[in-house]
């Protein structure tokens, strides 16, 4: 008895039928007031809700040092060596930041065109791998490190074994008219510096010549004196000096080489370029010496030559080297390069890089595949297949020269490259909160139910000429598009 009435009371409210005069309790005047009155009230306590509690954990919670603590204990736990935060990165990130703000944009690639490694560069940081990661109105740094970790792009970022250091900003400013909290976190892998080996050859013995003092005679006689006999040898003038490093007809990539060399031990060398005077040293006691320009020079042909001197003489000058100096590596024009996804073979993307200064090599690489680009009116063209099918990712572009200068800089495709970029809320109350009240496809779900019900009341009262009804279900309908949209 106690079910049937039950049942009857929800067919009343929401079914058509005798007992209700055809038309549910649901849908008439009151319950309709009610239903908007409730859906406004909610809306208006869910954007306040978000707004207090993001409000205070944006003050508490996400800070350069918390989220480079998370950072370090996902690494460890996932058996990745944990990283050190670098203040040139540090400096990199901020300066992102700001310039996303100032700008108002959020995303790796500026309306400008200024790519994130752009920011490396200013900074002073040389990188052989370089990421970034970014987050927008998250309301924690656990929220933040969660939400990178569960995308596959951004775990890729944060747990690469490539990268040794790390730097962090967060900046709260306002961006497209709403008050956002950033957060920019950089990798990257600092170039290695580049070791000088010096050679010293085994020591040559100078030769040396005895001189022998004959015999004094001490005269016995007051009136004989015998002078003792001496032999006098001419002054021997010093060792030719020689020059080790640079090689003749070499290459060098610094503009204040050292020159290398043997000389007879104690005396001063002078270094001797294009024939001009410009620096001395005095070699060890092995005879070796290890100078240098005493101001930079010039990129271009170069003529080394030494000259020694020791015991109040002169000795010859060496053998001349000639030098070519090339300081200056390759110029990669990013504004005149392409990368492009392939429609011929899935995953591949065809690359046309702008390369100035005579490259010896150009190579794109992929982690750890590599293709070299072959040379094609002005351009080096060819393709390379990504790790990642769905995004391009980090595509490192390098152009040597023949005296080993190197650069690079990343290849990304500005409609495709959205590796680190996450912007959302999150948090568990945060995230109910929007599933239920700003979720798009919640609020279109109750739309289309609201005006599928009202469609049906409107046809039954037109059956019994109760217009106003229409009038009630039109402004539901006005209320939830309004919210909709807001």
């Amino acid at each position: 008895m106690a079910m049937r009435n039950i049942t009857r009371h929800i067919k009343n409210i929401f079914i058509p039928q005798a007992g209700n005069e055809y038309r549910p309790h649901a849908l008439r005047q009151k319950s309709l007031h009610i239903t908007s009155g409730v859906v406004v009230v909610a809306k208006i306590i869910a954007i306040i809700a978000v707004s207090i509690y993001a409000s205070v954990a944006r003050v508490s919670d996400i800070t350069p040092t918390t989220i480079i603590s998370l950072t370090n204990q996902a690494r460890t736990a996932n058996k990745v060596t944990a990283l050190k935060t670098n203040t040139l990165l540090t400096k990199a990130a901020q300066a992102k930041a700001n310039d996303m703000v100032q700008r108002q944009y959020f995303a790796h690639v500026s309306p400008t065109g200024t790519t994130p490694w752009a920011w490396f560069k200013q900074a002073g940081y040389s990188y052989t791998y370089a990421g970034e990661n970014l987050a927008l109105d998250y309301i924690s740094a656990e929220d933040v490190t969660a939400a990178w970790l569960n995308s596959p792009s951004h775990r890729a970022n944060l747990l690469s074994s490539k990268y040794k250091d790390i730097g962090v900003a967060v900046v709260t400013g306002t961006i497209n008219g709403s008050s956002s909290l950033i957060v920019v976190q950089e990798f990257g892998a600092p170039t290695p510096p580049v070791k000088k080996i010096v050679t010293v050859p085994a020591q040559t013995p100078t030769a040396s010549v005895a001189v022998k003092k004959a015999a004094t005679v001490t005269p016995t006689p007051p009136q004989e004196k015998v002078l003792g006999a001496t032999v006098v040898l001419p002054p021997t003038p010093p060792t030719v000096p020689t020059i080790l490093t640079p090689d003749d007809a070499s290459l060098v990539r610094v503009n204040e080489p050292d020159v290398i060399g043997n000389a007879e031990p104690g005396s001063v060398v002078t270094l001797f370029v294009n024939g001009a005077r410009t620096a001395s040293i005095t070699t060890d006691a092995a005879g070796v010496y290890d100078i240098r320009p005493t101001l930079p020079l010039a990129d271009g042909e170069v003529s080394f030559q030494v000259g020694a001197r020791a015991r109040g003489l002169d000795g010859g000058l060496s053998v001349a080297r000639q030098v070519t100096i090339d300081t200056q590596p390759p110029t990669v024009n990013l504004q005149s390069s392409t990368i492009l996804l392939s429609y011929l073979v899935p995953g591949q993307y065809d690359v046309a890089a702008s390369v100035s200064g005579n490259p010896s090599s150009v190579i794109v690489r992929d982690g750890t595949s590599s293709v070299a680009l072959k040379p094609k009116d002005a351009l080096y063209v060819g393709s390379v297949r990504v790790a990642n099918d769905q995004v391009p990712g980090m595509i490192l572009l390098e152009a040597h020269d023949s005296a080993k200068n190197s650069t690079s800089d990343v290849l990304v495709d500005p409609n495709n490259f959205t590796i680190g970029v996450v912007a959302a809320s999150g948090g568990p109350f945060v995230s109910m909160l929007r599933v239920i009240f700003f979720s798009r496809v919640f609020l279109m779900t109750i739309l289309s139910l609201l005006f599928i019900i009202a469609s049906m009341n409107v046809l039954m009262e037109w059956r019994h000429q109760h217009r106003l009804v229409v009038v009630h279900s039109l402004l539901v309908l006005f209320l939830i598009g309004t919210m909709l949209v807001v």
